[in-house]
């Protein structure tokens, strides 16, 4: 898995970048080194363009309820955060739809939104509400 963390659209959001197979070990890794950024700021809205993710049925099973738990246990850095998922195919709608799911049953702060087109993603990513 490799991906790219792009903080130059702050104030509005961060972008991050995912390729490959989805890791679990090495995206929390990403995610620790944003957190931990003196650049990352509670509630900061993300775009996660997972475009080129590539994922096997098997680990989207398994790997939403994973990733769902490692977001909670990162609620107090993440709080109230916007999350606009970028995708480009019906396995990684899936994955995206499932996240949704976990992080809504699991009462997260986190709000999560699955996304095929990026204009509508940072639309509702900067929308003022």
């Amino acid at each position: 898995m490799k991906f790219e963390v792009v903080f130059s659209f702050l104030p509005e959001y961060v972008r991050l970048t995912v390729e490959g197979a989805l890791q679990l070990e090495e995206f929390q890794k990403m995610w620790n080194g944003v957190l931990q950024s003196g650049e990352w700021k509670v509630g900061t809205a993300v775009l996660l363009d997972c475009r080129r993710r590539s994922l096997t049925s098997i680990e989207q099973n398994n790997l939403a309820a994973e990733l769902a738990d490692f977001y909670l246990s990162r609620d107090t850095d993440l709080r109230a955060c916007r999350m606009a998922s970028l995708i480009g195919g019906p396995e990684n709608f899936g994955f995206s739809r499932r996240m949704e799911y976990a992080l809504s049953i699991r009462h997260s702060s986190i709000v999560l939104r699955t996304f095929y087109g990026e204009a509508a993603a940072i639309d509702w990513l900067t929308a003022r509400t």
